[in-house]
Parts: structure tokens; C-alpha cells; sequence
């Protein structure tokens, strides 16, 4: 097709991009990125993906609709000449975009137009053969986490809650028994009582709330609820500002990321209390899990081969939607776990 570079940069379903890939020299890699950015949020790729159908510019003074010195800028270090943008549609909606450069003033030929237009109907395909793999593995693997989970609730834990039950009608059955014979049944009940919480725990966490029908304050009170009635730590729940609003990737993270906390809390916490926060203002979003248990060492968590509390899954989920975890922790002294997540970049970013 002629062309001497290009970009392919698939979008979520928020029309937001998701993931771009540069075919170019190495040397003009960051700068065709930049553009890339430029012309997803004013020029040539947004063109396309409004108007759901390829768009051509065929020499540099008409590359953008915009005459700005941002557009422009990014062409000029390439040494643009022609451009062209191909949106890649798949049921109505607009999952992609391609654009190919050219650094000479010369028209991109009907032959190349409908090679390039095949090309981008098998990329549709091949997505969406992807998706769908996906998904169909996601299902298959919730709806074996679902059947464990129930199993587990059927069988374990109404055994250990039948155990848990025993041991305290053993301990109470007794009369004045020795030292020895009083510890051992201590040692039984705390122990059983132990197990039986945190086969709840697992329980909750193989029956995941999704957001799936239902919004992110809807979940957060279902992971309140469930901390409740596995363990006996009082949590509170507080939400200020128009959850609502929320774009749903942002949603489906702090989901995640405060299910983790709370599970963190159930497990290692050894807490009496726990608050869940989210305030939502006009342009942060913030999430707050913090609980009066007995606190743990960040750094000696991070550096350790052991378990990490899932502090990784929480940052990098965190991290996905531009926003940041931040961790306070100290041995006696409870934790802090505090989700911040930009909004106005997102909500200025969206699609008109």
C-alpha cells in the first residue's frame, strides 16, 4: 500500500483507547505515539471513528481539520505528506482504529483502499474470535468457582460449623475440668472457630459480587454484608458524590480492589472494626478501606516471598484506570487502604 509507517489502536468499551501498536522505524516511535494521541482526540482517528468510515487526507495542510500547533506538530516531525484512517467496526460500533502515513503528497490507490478495507474486516474477526475465547473461559471458570464455592457451603462449612458448636457444648458440658482439659477445649473452639471464618472467607471470595445488573454501591454493601456475617468485625459503609456517574471500568475496579481489602481484612486483620469510604467528587474519585486490626510492615511485605495481601492486584487495578493505591500500615496501629482516581482526564477524554 505504500505506506512508510502506522498505527493500529483498539478501544474499550467506552470508546477510549485501550491499547495502540506503531509500525515504524525506531527513531520515530515515540512521535507517531504522540501523534497517534492527537489525532484519537482531535484529528484524523476521531474524524474516523465519528463518521464510521474511512477518512483520507491527502497532502499535509489537510492532515486536521484543526490548524492548532499541537496537531500539527507531531506531522511535521514525521514529514507527513498523506494520511489515511480506517475505522474498524463490528456490529455498529467502532472497536478500533488504523492509520497509514505516507511521507509523499501521492493519493492512497483503489486497490489499496480495498485491500487495506479487507484487512481491517479481518482484524474485526480476529478481535472478536479473541473476545470471545475470553469470555467463554471467564464463564466457564466463574461458573467452576460458583459450583466450588456451593459445594463448599453444603458441605465444609456446615461441618465446621457443627464442629464449632460441639466444641463449645463440650467446653460447657464440663464441671470443674483440669488446667489441661480447659486449654485443649479452648484450643478447639478458637481453632474451629478459626477454620469455620475463613471458609467463609474463601467461600466469598469464589462467589464474586460483579457488577453485572447492578451498581458499585450495590456491591460494596454486599461485601460489607458478607464481612459482617462471616466475622464478627463491625464495618461501615459511607458514599458521598455521584457514584452513579462513575464511568464502568472505574466501577469494576474499585469493586475489585475494595472485595481484596475486605478480604485482607477478614483474613490477616485480626480487626474489631473496618470502614468502607467512597467519595466521588467533580474531578477525583476516592476509595478508603481502613480497619483498627493490628496492622502489618509495607516494605517487609513487598520485599517477602510470601504472600503479599494481594497488594500487587489492588495497585495494578488502581493503576489500569490512571489512578493510584496508596498503603499506611503500621504494626498495632490498623491499615489504610485508599484508592485515588482521577476523573476529569477520563470524563474530558470521552467521546462527545
Amino acid at each position: 500500500m505504500g505506506a512508510d509507517m502506522g498505527t493500529l489502536t483498539l478501544l474499550d468499551r467506552d470508546a477510549e483507547p485501550a491499547q495502540t501498536i506503531a509500525v515504524c522505524e525506531e527513531q520515530d516511535r515515540s512521535t507517531l505515539l504522540q501523534m497517534s494521541q492527537v489525532c484519537l482526540a482531535k484529528g484524523l482517528s476521531r474524524e474516523a471513528i465519528l463518521r464510521q468510515w474511512p477518512v483520507v487526507r491527502p497532502d499535509d495542510t489537510a492532515i486536521s481539520p484543526l490548524r492548532s500547533k499541537n496537531v500539527q506538530f507531531p506531522y511535521a516531525r514525521l514529514r507527513v505528506k498523506s494520511a489515511l484512517a480506517v475505522p474498524l467496526i463490528f456490529k455498529g460500533s467502532v472497536i478500533g482504529v488504523m492509520v497509514l502515513l505516507k511521507r509523499k503528497s501521492e493519493a492512497f490507490l483503489p486497490s489499496s483502499l480495498a485491500l487495506l478495507d479487507a484487512l481491517a474486516t479481518q482484524i474485526v474477526v480476529l478481535i472478536e474470535s479473541g473476545h470471545f475465547q475470553s469470555q467463554t473461559r471467564a464463564l466457564s471458570i466463574m461458573e467452576e468457582r460458583q459450583r466450588l464455592a456451593r459445594e463448599l457451603h453444603d458441605s465444609v462449612a456446615q461441618s465446621l460449623f457443627t464442629l464449632c458448636l460441639a466444641a463449645e457444648g463440650l467446653k460447657a458440658s464440663l464441671v470443674n475440668p483440669s488446667e489441661q482439659a480447659r486449654r485443649a477445649l479452648d484450643l478447639l473452639v478458637e481453632q474451629s472457630t478459626r477454620v469455620n471464618r475463613e471458609m467463609r472467607t474463601l467461600i466469598n471470595e469464589l462467589r464474586p459480587v460483579d457488577l453485572r445488573g447492578e451498581c458499585l454501591c450495590d456491591a460494596l454493601q454486599a461485601h460489607v454484608d458478607s464481612l459482617r456475617r462471616s466475622t464478627n468485625v463491625q464495618v461501615t459503609l459511607s458514599m458521598e458524590g455521584e457514584v452513579f456517574d462513575l464511568p464502568v471500568p472505574i466501577q469494576r475496579n474499585l469493586n475489585r480492589i475494595a472485595q481484596e481489602a475486605l478480604n485482607n481484612i477478614a483474613r490477616h486483620a485480626g480487626a474489631s472494626a473496618a470502614r468502607v469510604s467512597l467519595q466521588v467528587e467533580h474531578d477525583v474519585a476516592r476509595l478508603t478501606v481502613s480497619d483498627n486490626g493490628k496492622g502489618f510492615d509495607p516494605q517487609a511485605v513487598a520485599e517477602s516471598d510470601a504472600g503479599s495481601l494481594g497488594l500487587p492486584s489492588m495497585r495494578e487495578r488502581a493503576e489500569i484506570i490512571g489512578g493510584a493505591l496508596l498503603i499506611r500500615s503500621e504494626l498495632g496501629k490498623g491499615t489504610i487502604v485508599r484508592a485515588v482516581i482521577p476523573l476529569a482526564r477520563v470524563r474530558e477524554g470521552s467521546p462527545s
